[in-house]
């Protein structure tokens, strides 16, 4: 009953949610699925909207893609969007119906799991990469970083929300995209 385990019934219930949403999913089905039982399912997550909670931070854990990135590219805005593009994907892949739910949940446990991660060694690089990339005159955006790294959240939790009322009716990564680089000033040559 390990971590493989747990990521197993990750993977299973991510797939029944976007099948059946996750309103109608129930443990029974989720356990069924992955071939355990119900006390198994409990060792791993108390609740399914915690199982939930724990899907979407695996979303936001930094890649090895991005950590290659960190470790060789002098382009702040490359190293800040190889961060984020992982948690782009997943929401885009789990659609509308499932962000909202993660939302939901927010709101309702009066949490904030949203956009860019609590985790304070993945909030350390952030804001690693903005100070150097506003030592370096590639962000022009002056502000305190912690200003900027709150702001970074905000932007991308209001077009996930936009994303979700809409039905994914916009390219949800392309606005995150422009949102987020115009905050920051982006060096126009740094674009990509």
């Amino acid at each position: 009953m390990g971590k493989e385990t747990a990521l197993q019934i990750q993977h299973n219930a991510i797939t029944l949610f976007k099948a059946k949403g996750y309103d109608v999913v129930t443990i029974d089905e989720i356990c069924q699925v992955s071939g355990i039982t119900r006390s198994t399912f409990y060792y791993h997550f108390p609740t399914k909207d915690r199982l939930l909670f724990d899907i979407f931070e695996l979303s936001r854990t930094i890649s090895p893609e991005a950590t290659h990135i960190l470790m060789t590219s002098e382009n702040c805005w490359e190293k800040l969007w190889a961060c984020l593009e992982p948690t782009l994907d997943w929401v885009i892949d789990v659609g509308p119906e499932i962000m909202s739910q993660v939302i939901i949940l927010n709101i309702q446990n009066k949490v904030d799991s949203l956009a860019v991660s609590e985790d304070p060694d993945i909030a350390k690089i952030y804001l690693a990469i903005i100070e150097k990339g506003q030592q370096t005159g590639q962000f022009e955006n002056r502000s305190e970083s912690k200003e900027i790294y709150n702001n970074l959240k905000n932007v991308t939790m209001g077009i996930e929300l936009q994303w979700c009322i809409s039905g994914g009716k916009f390219d949800h990564k392309d606005m995150v995209k422009i949102g987020v680089s115009s905050m920051l000033s982006v060096r126009k040559d740094l674009l990509k």
